[in-house]
């Protein structure tokens, strides 16, 4: 396992009142905050003096090298705020007990050098980042002797630290260009920490393309006047994201035709896929196929426990299997189109939705009872969770949550408030967040939190919004909506209008380009359903399936997609279901193939 290692340096307040900063601590203290949220064990270090400053870059040694013996690898970031001198690409960071004059006899004597930083981040394999968010000053204006004192102090830094200077995966960031000075800001921060710290926290950038970035922010910002610089020797792409990227492994086809029933579950028991289909509940394990239960009528919904399989078919019954050998257990049901089924965490209560109906049921002296039942003709439930052993959530088609809880002699209901104007399909429990995540119709998913059952966050999908500029590609590592009408008019020749009447594609005037785009974009919007809500092994991730037949794996910190994983989208097929699998996900797309996503983890 490799490791995540920073320092944090903020030095404002300067011995020497000239030497004075307003924004250096607080930029440090805001890096190691966004440094910690990305998985970094941080260390900051305010206002130290030099034997400080150098105490806790040799403990950073330490670690690093410490690390290094257990044959593991680090990231290791470390980011200075404060003053700091260059001349001819030799630079040196001022302590806070720097004295006034700059000579070179006190840059020597109290200066900290960057080959000195350098080597002490350079003790273990792996990517590192050093950041120098201060000014890089010239020193032409001294003397000949002056320079010859600083040229014999460069000589004996280069002799001591001079390894670092070959070494590979390394970048150096500075906020400003050689000779320039770094402005502080006119706010808590500086504006290269501002837009440092905010870009920190993007997924999809790596290392480069996150300096690159955060210097064309910082000279729009500064009028020119501020240009930000990186030197770099990495030998590969590095992302200071500390989420997995999740990759396909395998894609196999199904053998059956996909009936409209057909999904795709978790058995966290050997951490296989069960697969129902028509009349058969299949175990998938990598490449193999065993056939586990061939029933007598059509099978619409199952849920898998351990080794029981909750079974509801078309003849009006829900069969448990136990697995032991023992007799199943069989429960008659309404005689209602059932959408799924899903059990408790220690199986010993189930609900059962679908079309106009809903049914607890729970396990009392060894007997199966049905707690509580909703039965409309104008009502469809899509969705339910157990957070508790008998507590349930239900969501239904008209954008309403409702939470049954059948711990006592009646059972409770409480119903939640949404904005959702049609369909909520799907529920998850986030346990690490104590929250409750839905996914919807429109693009919408939904966090309540679990103790007050308030709404505690929204992320939208499928809405880029302005930036039209986003092409196919990137759908790889966004959200989509323009990108997926483009997708639409790749695989179509034929659209509908508002009429509902089949739109003849025609020539590739702009004309007509613009407004069939415009058609697809308003339609995606619309009619963009998220019909899978799933908790992942990673407590961080949730997935959301689109009917579209994308996945967007978002980070439950903020609810921000980090990737999107194409299911069968860009060929026109839809996603038919999706589960967690042993290190990822598994999806089941509409034309009958299985995907499986392992996580890869973060450096």
């Amino acid at each position: 396992m490799n490791h995540r290692i920073a320092l944090s340096i903020g030095i404002a307040n300067y011995n020497e009142p000239v030497h004075q900063l307003g924004n250096a601590g607080n930029d440090a203290v805001l890096m190691a905050k966004t440094l910690t949220s990305r998985g970094f064990d941080t260390t900051l270090c305010p206002d130290p003096d030099q034997p400080q400053l150098l105490a806790a870059l040799d403990t950073l040694e330490a670690r690093c090298a410490a690390l290094a013996l257990e044959g593991k690898e680090v990231f290791c970031v470390v980011y200075y705020a404060g003053h700091g001198v260059e001349m001819n690409g030799n630079g040196y960071v001022m302590p806070a007990d720097f004295p006034a004059e700059l000579q070179p006899s006190t840059l020597s004597h109290y200066g900290v050098s960057l080959l000195n930083i350098l080597s002490k981040m350079t003790a273990a394999a792996g990517p590192k980042l050093l950041v120098l968010d201060a000014c890089r000053e010239s020193l032409a204006h001294w003397n000949s002797f002056d320079m010859n004192r600083f040229a014999e102090n460069v000589a004996a830094d280069r002799s001591t630290f001079g390894a670092a200077l070959d070494a590979t995966n390394v970048v150096i960031a500075y906020s400003t260009s050689s000779g320039a000075i770094a402005s502080d800001g006119k706010g808590q921060n500086s504006h290269y920490c501002e837009q440092l710290a905010e870009l920190l926290l993007r997924h999809d950038l790596s290392i480069t393309e996150m300096l690159t970035e955060v210097g064309q922010r910082v000279i729009m910002r500064s009028a020119t006047r501020q240009r930000p610089w990186y030197t770099s020797s990495l030998l590969k792409r590095y992302k200071l994201s500390d989420l997995p990227h999740y990759q396909l492994t395998q894609a196999v086809p199904v053998n059956t035709a996909i009936d409209y029933a057909a999904r795709i579950h978790e058995r966290q028991l050997d951490m296989t896929v069960i697969l129902h289909n028509q009349r058969h509940v299949t175990l998938a394990d990598e490449f193999e196929r065993r056939r586990l239960l061939n029933a007598k009528s059509a099978i619409q919904a199952i849920a898998v426990h351990g080794e029981q399989l909750f079974v509801k078919t078309a003849n009006n019954q829900v069969t448990i299997w136990s697995g032991d050998g023992n007799a199943p257990v069989v429960i008659k049901v309404p005689r209602d189109d059932t959408f799924g089924i899903e059990v408790s965490p220690r199986g010993t209560a189930f609900a059962i939705y679908g079309m106009r109906c809903f049914q607890l049921f729970v396990l009392d002296d060894s007997h199966w009872r049905c707690a509580h039942q909703l039965q409309g003709p104008n009502m469809s439930y899509y969705g339910a969770v157990f957070p508790s052993e008998r507590e349930v959530f239900i969501c239904n088609g008209k954008g309403e949550i409702s939470r049954f809880d059948a711990s006592g002699p009646t059972t409770l209901r409480h119903d939640i408030t949404t904005d959702i104007h049609g369909p909520i399909y799907d529920l998850a429990v986030l346990p690490g967040a104590r929250l409750l995540a839905a996914s919807c119709c429109g693009g919408q998913v939904l966090y309540f939190n679990l103790a007050t059952l308030a709404l505690s966050g929204r992320t939208t999908l499928g809405r880029v919004g302005d930036n039209r500029s986003v092409n196919y590609a990137a759908l790889r590592e966004i959200g989509a909506s323009d990108s997926e009408a483009l997708a639409i008019l790749d695989r179509r020749d034929v659209l509908l209008d508002d009429s509902g009447t089949e739109w003849e594609a025609e020539d590739d005037s702009a004309n007509s380009y613009e407004d069939k785009l415009k058609y697809c974009v308003r339609i995606a919007h619309l009619d963009h359903n998220l019909l899978c809500c799933v908790a992942v092994a990673d407590a961080r991730v949730l997935a959301i399936g689109s009917e579209h037949g994308f996945v967007f794996m978002l980070d439950i910190r903020n609810g921000a997609v980090f990737q999107t994983l194409d299911i069968g989208g860009g060929r026109g097929t839809k996603l038919q279901w999706l589960c967690a699998a042993a290190s990822g996900v598994a999806a089941l797309s509409a034309d009958g193939v299985m995907l499986t996503y392992h996580s890869v983890p973060a450096f």
